[in-house]
């Protein structure tokens, strides 16, 4: 073969696709919202019953955004941590899933009915506001900018791909910095 790194990175981005679609496809027939935190699961599918630690609004107190990057391999993982959001919970959440496009509302529309929160897929302009979670949209970088002196919002961009993928936390944690000068911002990293 006369590209067969070329022919290997086809593959890999065709399975990641693949394996991103399975775990949607399973977690979209679900219940609605939970109405109370009793009925909202704190265990993997598949895992032995065993709870996660309680939420601790103490630790996000002071964080004026909290940001969730997520690798493809881990949706699920990703699920766990934003059910244990409260409803009442009034700290912007932006989120970078690596997936291809389409993917990214879909996970959206499969956790709004999962948690707690608002979750929904990033639209150009959204403002970044207490009690929303926002995920970026698959193969657009997700960034933050000001709208005025009070407000940030999200833009999006088709910018090259960054460290192979799009959307990239990188990209969306440099404009944080830029634009959340002085504040402090809660950064959770998942790995697969």
């Amino acid at each position: 073969e006369a590209y067969p790194e070329k022919n290997r990175e086809i593959i890999k981005n065709h399975l990641r696709a693949l394996f991103i679609q399975i775990a949607i496809k399973k977690s979209i027939a679900v219940p609605a919202k939970p109405k109370d935190d009793s009925s909202v699961s704190k265990t993997l599918p598949g895992q032995p019953e065993k709870s996660l630690p309680e939420f601790n609004r103490e630790k996000f107190n002071e964080a004026a955004l909290v940001v969730l990057a997520a690798s493809t391999g881990v949706p699920i993982a990703l699920e766990t941590v934003i059910k244990n959001f409260p409803k009442d919970f009034k700290k912007p959440i932006l989120v970078v899933q690596h997936m291809p496009p389409e993917f990214a509302r879909l996970l959206a529309e499969s956790l709004n009915r999962r948690c707690k929160m608002e979750v929904r897929e990033a639209k150009e302009a959204d403002r970044i506001e207490p009690g929303r979670i926002l995920i970026a949209p698959g193969g657009r970088h997700m960034t933050v900018h000001k709208q005025d002196r009070f407000h940030k919002c999200i833009q999006l961009e088709d910018s090259p791909l960054v460290h192979g993928v799009r959307p990239a936390v990188d990209t969306l944690l440099q404009s944080i910095a830029r634009n959340f000068r002085g504040e402090k911002i809660l950064v959770v990293i998942l790995t697969g």
